[in-house]
Protein backbone atom coordinates (compact mmCIF):
# COMPACT_ATOMS: atom_id res chain seq x y z
CA UNK A 1 0.00 0.00 0.00
CA UNK A 2 2.85 1.90 0.44
CA UNK A 3 3.90 1.83 -2.95
CA UNK A 4 0.78 2.73 -4.03
CA UNK A 5 0.04 5.78 -1.79
CA UNK A 6 3.67 7.19 -3.27
CA UNK A 7 2.83 5.94 -6.43
CA UNK A 8 -0.48 7.85 -6.71
CA UNK A 9 0.35 10.96 -4.85
CA UNK A 10 3.81 11.52 -7.65
CA UNK A 11 0.84 11.35 -10.15
CA UNK A 12 -1.01 13.70 -8.67
CA UNK A 13 2.41 15.83 -8.60
CA UNK A 14 2.96 14.91 -12.29
CA UNK A 15 -1.08 16.06 -12.80
CA UNK A 16 -0.31 19.78 -11.32
CA UNK A 17 2.58 20.39 -13.60
CA UNK A 18 0.44 18.65 -16.79
CA UNK A 19 -1.89 21.38 -15.72
CA UNK A 20 0.35 24.26 -15.35
CA UNK A 21 2.18 23.48 -18.47
CA UNK A 22 -0.64 22.14 -20.88
CA UNK A 23 -3.01 24.63 -20.23
CA UNK A 24 -6.02 24.50 -23.29
CA UNK A 25 -4.68 21.07 -24.34
CA UNK A 26 -5.08 19.76 -20.74
CA UNK A 27 -8.27 17.84 -21.28
CA UNK A 28 -7.12 16.56 -24.94
CA UNK A 29 -3.98 14.87 -23.38
CA UNK A 30 -5.42 13.69 -20.26
CA UNK A 31 -8.30 12.02 -20.93
CA UNK A 32 -11.09 10.07 -18.23
CA UNK A 33 -9.76 6.58 -20.21
CA UNK A 34 -5.61 7.56 -19.95
CA UNK A 35 -6.27 8.14 -16.21
CA UNK A 36 -8.30 4.77 -15.39
CA UNK A 37 -5.98 2.99 -17.52
CA UNK A 38 -3.09 4.33 -15.79
CA UNK A 39 -5.15 3.51 -12.27
CA UNK A 40 -5.48 0.00 -13.15
CA UNK A 41 -1.95 -0.55 -14.65
CA UNK A 42 -0.43 1.32 -11.12
CA UNK A 43 -2.59 -0.69 -9.23
CA UNK A 44 -1.19 -4.27 -10.84
CA UNK A 45 2.51 -3.36 -11.07
CA UNK A 46 2.11 -2.53 -7.14
CA UNK A 47 0.05 -6.03 -6.96
CA UNK A 48 2.46 -7.72 -8.98
CA UNK A 49 5.63 -6.41 -7.00
CA UNK A 50 4.64 -6.96 -3.67
CA UNK A 51 3.80 -10.77 -4.36
CA UNK A 52 7.83 -10.89 -4.77
CA UNK A 53 7.66 -10.96 -1.92
CA UNK A 54 6.65 -14.22 -1.47
CA UNK A 55 9.58 -15.28 -4.02
CA UNK A 56 12.45 -13.54 -2.65
CA UNK A 57 12.44 -11.26 0.44
CA UNK A 58 15.94 -9.51 -0.40
CA UNK A 59 14.74 -8.89 -3.85
CA UNK A 60 11.14 -7.22 -2.88
CA UNK A 61 13.16 -5.09 0.09
CA UNK A 62 15.84 -3.79 -2.80
CA UNK A 63 13.37 -3.34 -5.53
CA UNK A 64 11.05 -1.53 -2.85
CA UNK A 65 13.96 1.00 -2.13
CA UNK A 66 15.03 1.39 -5.94
CA UNK A 67 11.26 1.94 -6.76
CA UNK A 68 10.67 4.47 -4.03
CA UNK A 69 13.89 6.18 -4.62
CA UNK A 70 12.98 6.61 -8.08
CA UNK A 71 9.40 8.02 -7.38
CA UNK A 72 10.91 10.38 -4.30
CA UNK A 73 13.05 11.77 -7.13
CA UNK A 74 9.95 11.90 -9.73
CA UNK A 75 8.12 13.60 -7.54
CA UNK A 76 11.49 16.40 -6.31
CA UNK A 77 11.68 16.75 -10.12
CA UNK A 78 7.67 17.74 -10.58
CA UNK A 79 7.57 19.63 -7.15
CA UNK A 80 10.48 22.05 -8.33
CA UNK A 81 9.03 22.46 -11.91
CA UNK A 82 5.81 23.63 -10.60
CA UNK A 83 7.74 25.66 -8.21
CA UNK A 84 9.89 27.39 -11.00
CA UNK A 85 6.72 28.18 -13.79
CA UNK A 86 4.45 29.16 -10.85
CA UNK A 87 7.48 31.98 -9.55
CA UNK A 88 7.54 32.93 -13.27
CA UNK A 89 3.79 32.93 -13.64
CA UNK A 90 3.52 35.35 -10.32
CA UNK A 91 6.15 37.37 -11.90
CA UNK A 92 4.13 37.85 -15.08
CA UNK A 93 1.22 38.72 -13.10
CA UNK A 94 2.97 41.23 -10.99
CA UNK A 95 4.60 43.14 -13.44
CA UNK A 96 1.27 42.93 -15.96
CA UNK A 97 -0.34 45.93 -16.10
CA UNK A 98 -3.74 44.14 -17.31
CA UNK A 99 -4.32 42.14 -13.85
CA UNK A 100 -7.00 39.64 -13.98
CA UNK A 101 -8.38 39.32 -10.43
CA UNK A 102 -9.72 36.25 -11.41
CA UNK A 103 -6.89 34.61 -12.72
CA UNK A 104 -4.76 35.71 -9.51
CA UNK A 105 -7.39 33.69 -7.55
CA UNK A 106 -7.56 30.64 -9.66
CA UNK A 107 -3.64 30.77 -9.40
CA UNK A 108 -3.95 31.30 -5.10
CA UNK A 109 -6.41 28.12 -5.25
CA UNK A 110 -3.93 25.98 -7.57
CA UNK A 111 -0.92 26.78 -5.56
CA UNK A 112 -2.71 25.53 -2.22
CA UNK A 113 -3.95 22.61 -3.80
CA UNK A 114 0.17 21.93 -4.83
CA UNK A 115 1.06 23.11 -1.05
CA UNK A 116 -1.48 20.56 0.27
CA UNK A 117 -0.42 18.10 -1.87
CA UNK A 118 3.21 18.68 -0.73
CA UNK A 119 2.45 18.22 3.09
CA UNK A 120 0.57 14.97 2.42
CA UNK A 121 4.21 13.66 0.59
CA UNK A 122 6.50 15.05 2.94
CA UNK A 123 4.68 13.44 5.78
CA UNK A 124 4.66 10.35 3.95
CA UNK A 125 7.76 10.33 3.72
CA UNK A 126 8.62 11.46 7.36
CA UNK A 127 6.83 8.61 7.77
CA UNK A 128 8.19 5.57 5.70
CA UNK A 129 11.51 6.81 5.36
CA UNK A 130 12.97 5.56 8.51
CA UNK A 131 11.16 2.45 7.85
CA UNK A 132 12.56 2.00 4.54
CA UNK A 133 16.13 2.58 6.09
CA UNK A 134 16.08 0.25 8.38
CA UNK A 135 14.55 -1.93 5.75
CA UNK A 136 17.40 -1.46 3.64
CA UNK A 137 19.85 -1.89 6.44
CA UNK A 138 18.20 -5.26 7.92
CA UNK A 139 18.09 -6.33 4.02
CA UNK A 140 22.02 -5.60 3.64
CA UNK A 141 23.56 -6.57 6.75
CA UNK A 142 21.05 -9.28 8.15
CA UNK A 143 19.37 -8.83 11.17
CA UNK A 144 20.45 -7.86 14.72
CA UNK A 145 19.08 -6.87 17.64
CA UNK A 146 19.89 -3.17 16.73
CA UNK A 147 18.39 -3.43 13.33
CA UNK A 148 15.50 -5.77 14.99
CA UNK A 149 14.42 -2.52 17.33
CA UNK A 150 14.87 -0.22 14.49
CA UNK A 151 13.00 -1.68 12.47
CA UNK A 152 10.07 -1.99 15.22
CA UNK A 153 10.37 1.85 16.39
CA UNK A 154 10.18 2.60 12.33
CA UNK A 155 7.17 0.44 12.08
CA UNK A 156 5.30 2.90 14.63
CA UNK A 157 6.04 5.39 11.81
CA UNK A 158 3.84 3.77 9.36
CA UNK A 159 1.17 3.00 11.06
CA UNK A 160 1.31 6.85 12.17
CA UNK A 161 1.07 7.99 9.03
CA UNK A 162 -2.20 6.73 8.99
CA UNK A 163 -3.65 8.68 12.07
CA UNK A 164 -1.94 12.10 10.47
CA UNK A 165 -3.33 11.48 6.71
CA UNK A 166 -7.07 12.55 7.84
CA UNK A 167 -5.70 15.18 10.27
CA UNK A 168 -3.91 16.35 7.27
CA UNK A 169 -6.41 16.61 4.70
CA UNK A 170 -8.46 18.08 7.16
CA UNK A 171 -5.94 20.73 8.37
CA UNK A 172 -4.04 21.58 5.05
CA UNK A 173 -7.26 20.62 2.52
CA UNK A 174 -9.06 24.29 4.10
Amino acid sequence: MCGESISTLTAISVDRLLTLLLKLTYRETVTFIRVRLFLITSWLINIAFAMTYLWSKRFFFMGSCVWLLLLLIRHIVTSVKIYVSLRRQQFKVHFNSQVNPGASLNMARYKKKVVSVLWIYFALLLCYLPYTIAMTLSTLHGVSSCNAIAWNISGILVYLNSSLKPILHVTVGR
